[in-house]
């Protein structure tokens, strides 16, 4: 997506619009030399191949599909393209395939099925990997068993990966995150379609509270909505513990008040333009009190105001989530 030019409207502050100082950092992905020669191999491996079967919503497809990245390195793999569990989609249906396999072209090899010489079961998916481990774990659980049989399955693999990486890898790890990973073509143009929309009204917040069912399950933080929403998300937490992530792992979200509050503290104006990204909120309009707060709260439905607007079939099962990044 380009940019948009900068805009200034009349009566807006502009010190809450003001982007923060950099203090002269900048993205470094300078790899090291050892890195980089073993890149040689490795991104052109023909043996060994890794399948990785990614769920959950958009924002855990997308740190799994990281971390699957980052694993297929360590175990020096060619990776196959992601494989959506529980979804109708395909991987290509909703990201770039050709920008992500040319972006990952130095690191590792991306194909996009396993040769037929490299038949898999699929009831001999791993699962069972503990939480934060390191990549000599990665290696030394798997390492020989992909050598000998020529292609592993790995599946759950959200917050498996150890969140403190050595410099290469964690280096690889926002490569994936911010460089490799993007939206497909009708999934963009939505959403470029949206901001724009958008910047037309002048400057704006876009905020992702991830406030959908699944995410309060899934991590047990309260919703702030009362005991008995809470109460119902206990419930479902009970009813499927595999759906559940340890509390360590995760970060509670900002429910609405709270981010009406930091938004306020932050000086934002009371007219300011909110625009609200992801899915349908659990308690439906219950979480959006932050209207009383702040006179200009939208949504991306709000925005599609005639047919130009309605998403393809392609980009339609993540209309909900699609977040303007």
């Amino acid at each position: 997506m380009v940019p948009l030019p900068p805009r200034s409207v009349a009566g807006v502050s502009s010190e809450f619009w003001k982007q923060p100082d950099g203090e002269g950092f900048r993205p470094c992905l300078d790899f090291s030399l050892r890195y980089r020669r073993r890149s040689r191999v490795i991104a052109n491996e023909k043996r060994r191949f890794l399948v990785v079967v990614v769920s959950g919503g958009l924002f855990q497809i997308r740190n799994q599909i990281v971390d699957a990245v980052v694993i297929a390195r360590i175990l020096e793999a060619a990776l196959v393209l992601p494989v959506l569990q529980g979804d109708e989609s395909e991987f290509s249906e909703i990201f770039d395939v050709e920008h992500f396999k040319k972006i990952l072209k130095a690191d590792i090899r991306v194909v996009s099925s396993l040769p037929s010489t490299h038949l898999v079961s699929w009831q001999l998916s791993e699962n069972q990997i503990p939480h934060n481990v390191p990549p000599f774990w990665i290696r030394a659980r798997f390492f020989k068993k992909l050598n000998e049989e020529g292609s592993l399955v790995l599946t759950g693999l959200e917050s498996k990966l150890s969140k403190n990486l050595p410099p290469d890898l964690q280096k690889l790890r926002c490569k994936v995150a911010f460089h490799a990973l993007k939206f497909a073509t009708p999934i963009r143009e939505l959403g470029n379609r949206i901001a724009r929309r958008m910047w037309i009204e002048g400057p704006y917040v876009a905020l992702h509270f991830g406030l959908e069912k699944d995410v309060w399950v899934r991590t047990g933080c309260l919703t702030g909505l009362g005991p008995e929403y809470d109460m119902i998300i206990n419930d479902e937490r009970e009813s499927h513990p595999e759906f559940l992530a340890t509390r360590s792992n995760i970060s509670c979200p900002l429910n609405a008040l709270e981010a009406a509050r930091l938004l306020k503290e932050l000086g934002a104006p009371r007219n300011a333009g909110v625009y609200i990204a992801g899915g349908e909120p659990f308690g439906g309009d219950e979480p959006f009190a932050l209207k009383t707060e702040f006179t200009n709260v939208v949504t991306k439905e709000m925005l599609a105001r005639d047919g130009n607007s309605t998403p393809t079939e392609t980009g339609l099962l993540y209309w909900r989530q699609l977040t303007i990044l």
